[in-house]
């Protein structure tokens, strides 16, 4: 090896995390590679980025990731887990995806951005050997996260892994309390005490179906009905259903059906058998009750493959309704608290094809194909949250709305709970209850507001929501400048503008004070009690800078920039900077004054975290044997302070951002007389990457900006030069707020 690819490769400890996704059942390859895409982008890229990983290499059915801590990385693993879960429940069957994550922690070579070694090798046989919906785990990620995370650790022997020499014990990580269904779907699953034992309601366990087919290749679809019959038993809601992950360990077992009812806490399991010929396939379904050993049910099904999710589902009836006879006792005594007469409708939650659902002719809610869109949005993003509302023959009575949602989406069957032993006036009734007693709440304005800005901020799709884009607007008007105003919209400026130390001027949601912002006096009066967290400035360089030179060496028309900048001697504001309680600090400085400006901002109790650069389109004209094209900005956070980031984590310390006055070009603006002014986004995005809409920010030494605007959120600031000044009519700026220039104004 060359001695440049040598100082390439490097090795460290990492945490190594292999996942691959794919469709539990073939389908449209380019409807599955779309929906995988959508999987990655919208599910595992944020829980990696969320739990600290490094995406390594990714296909359309796999990534690799790397954790610099391999609790975080088991924990990435299970919040993957419960999120494809949730997105399987908004799909429709031949759409669902199985996860399988392999996780491992070795030295790892890495060259060249990529990574190698048996470290990784070790999590993709992982990946590899693991069912659908599971995590498997090294003994030694065992090891260092047990009692770190809520899961428990199921010991699967030691494995004999593909190119690695020696076996490697693994282990399927479980879960804890709150145990689930999650292949296809969170299930309704039921705790268990410590001694295995379950409440006083009656569990269900589905154990493995037995795959008799010749072809061991189809051990995925005994696997895929069993996982389904867990899923839509669990929807019914009358009684808990054990979790697949604790089923599953019987997979391959002879058992004891009374020994596993003991262990799993289930009065009633479930056990078949699977076998495929040709395009048919052959199911058998035993309930049995786990004290005695009687079979409740035993059933065959011969069937079509493409009818096979039709099959499941009567499976799931056939089943539940064995178990309603003793269930539905139990059921009624609970419900009879309230009603001596009948159940509840939401005591059982069933899923009926929705063949089987008839609308009701005369209903008088009416939804235009806009409103079934914005359902069908709210499906895709949560799933089926709430189930439709039918009587014993079927006939819809709340749930017009999701039924033809469903269609759209090609649902076969919907979660429906069923209105037993209601009257025809009562049904009737209800159809208009359900909707005007709905209708008849009303919304706190001040907390909508605030929640839509939360979420708006979050950049959450509002349209979700269900409000239509007028509406939406019209509400969050209400917000002001609490979010990201024109920048471009000036003030109005008063016929004779004059103000004198002491003045505090309103602009908007804008404070600006006329004073000294070294002086405690000036700098609490423009607070007036306000504490902002986050200070953007833009000060005096300590330059010197005369840009009239120019004009005397005639190298301009006269047209650019004349005015000098007061107090332009000096770069040590570290008198003002100490007025400043909040937690973030961002100063510009000239590049050869950031020694004494970073000094400023350490001796106030500040860290040093970046200093960001502005690299300009064009160069600045000048004297010096070099000219300058960037300018400089210290980010600095408070010692043992949060940073209050709001931003994306992929920006970079070199900011590239376009000025009004490109070099050479004589069609640009003319110059509102400061020499030294940047563009709004200079100032726009600190205040964007740290702060929320609302917040103030501080601004004790002037930001010099190219285009007027109130910039985002509400801003207090301080200026003073002489006796007196006149917005809009200074060419020059000493401590101070903002731009104050002959033409627009910005203030911050």
């Amino acid at each position: 090896m060359s001695e440049d690819a040598t100082a390439r490769v490097k090795r460290r400890l990492a945490a190594i995390l292999f996942a691959g996704y794919s469709r539990l059942l073939p389908g449209d390859e380019a409807g599955s590679f779309a929906g995988l895409t959508l999987l990655r982008t919208e599910i595992i890229e944020p829980q990696v980025s969320k739990f600290g990983g490094h995406l390594i290499s990714w296909t359309s059915d796999e990534v690799l990731v790397e954790f610099e801590s391999v609790v975080e990385a088991v924990r990435c693993a299970a919040a993957l887990r419960e999120a494809v879960s949730r997105f399987n429940q908004a799909q429709v069957p031949d759409r669902r995806v199985a996860l399988r994550v392999g996780i491992n922690l070795d030295d790892i070579i890495v060259a060249d951005d990529d990574v190698f070694g048996d470290g990784v090798n070790v999590a993709a046989r992982l990946e590899a050997l693991a069912e659908p919906g599971s995590i498997y785990v090294s003994e030694i990620v065992r090891d260092r996260v047990a009692g770190k995370v809520d899961s428990e650790f199921v010991d699967l022997g030691p494995k004999n892994l593909k190119n690695i020499s020696e076996p490697i014990r693994v282990y399927r990580v479980g879960t804890d309390v709150a145990t689930q269904s999650v292949a296809l779907g969170r299930a309704n699953a039921a705790p268990l005490s410590s001694s295995g034992r379950l409440d006083d309601r009656r569990a269900i366990a589905v154990l493995p179906f037995v795959n008799f087919g010749d072809d061991p290749e189809q051990e995925y679809l005994a696997d895929g009905v069993t996982e389904d019959i867990i899923s839509m038993l669990a929807g019914w809601r009358a009684f808990p259903v054990i979790a697949r992950d604790s089923t599953f360990t019987f997979k391959g077992k002879a058992v004891d059906i009374k020994k596993v009812g003991e262990q799993l806490g289930a009065p009633y399991i479930v056990e078949g058998s699977v076998r495929k010929s040709g395009h048919g396939v052959r199911i058998t379904a035993q309930l049995i009750r786990a004290d005695t050993g009687h079979h409740i049910m035993a059933e065959r099904f011969d069937r079509e493959l493409t009818d096979l999710f039709e099959l499941q589902d009567e499976i799931t009836r056939i089943i539940a309704g064995a178990l309603e006879p003793e269930l539905m006792t139990s059921m009624e005594s609970r419900a009879a608290v309230a009603s001596p007469t009948r159940p509840w409708p939401a005591d059982r939650v069933e899923l009926w094809s929705t063949e089987t659902l008839i609308p009701y002719a005369n209903n008088p809610r009416l939804h235009s194909a806009a409103d079934i869109e914005k359902i069908v949005a709210s499906i895709l993003k949560w799933g089926w949250t709430n189930p439709v509302l039918v009587d014993e023959q079927g006939v819809l009575i709340a749930g017009h709305g999701r039924v033809a949602a469903a269609g759209r989406l090609g649902l076969k069957s919907i979660p429906v709970i069923v209105a037993r032993g209601w009257s025809e006036e009562e049904k009737q009734a209800y159809r208009l209850a359900d909707n005007e007693l709905a209708a008849r709440g009303s919304w706190d304005l001040d907390l909508l507001r605030s929640e839509l800005r939360d979420l708006k901020f979050g950049g959450f799709d509002l349209d979700l929501i269900g409000f239509e884009p007028d509406r939406l607007d019209e509400i969050l008007k209400g917000l002001g400048s609490s979010g990201l105003s024109d920048p471009d919209s000036v003030p109005d400026v008063p016929d004779q503008p004059v103000t004198r130390p002491g003045d505090i001027w309103r602009l908007g949601d804008h404070r600006v004070g006329c004073g000294d912002s070294t002086n405690a006096a000036d700098v609490k009066s423009v607070l007036a009690g306000a504490q902002p967290q986050l200070m953007v400035s833009d000060p005096p360089y300590g330059v010197g800078y005369d840009p009239s030179w120019r004009a005397r060496l005639r190298v301009s028309s006269g047209k650019l920039a004349q005015g000098t900048v007061v107090n332009d001697d000096r770069a040590d504001w570290r008198q003002a900077y100490a007025l400043f309680t909040g937690d973030v600090a961002y100063v510009w400085h000239g590049a050869l004054h950031g020694d004494v400006v970073g000094g400023d901002l350490t001796a106030c109790g500040f860290e040093l975290r970046a200093q960001i650069v502005w690299a300009k389109p064009h160069f600045t004209l000048g004297r010096g044997h070099y000219h300058w094209r960037h300018e400089t900005c210290w980010y600095a956070v408070r010692e043992g302070k949060p940073g209050h980031w709001q931003g994306g984590r992929k920006q970079t310390t070199v900011s590239e951002i376009a000025n009004n006055n490109p070099f050479g070009n004589r069609q640009r603006e003319q110059s509102w007389g400061h020499a030294t002014q940047k563009p709004v986004e200079c100032m726009r995005r600190p205040i964007v990457n740290n702060s929320r809409p609302g917040e103030l920010v501080y601004d004790p030494l002037g930001s010099h900006t190219t285009r007027g605007g109130g910039n985002p959120p509400r801003g207090l600031g301080v200026k003073v030069s002489g006796e007196k000044w006149a917005l809009g009519a200074l060419p020059e700026i000493s401590i101070g707020t903002a731009m104050v220039t002959s033409g627009p104004m910005a203030v911050i």
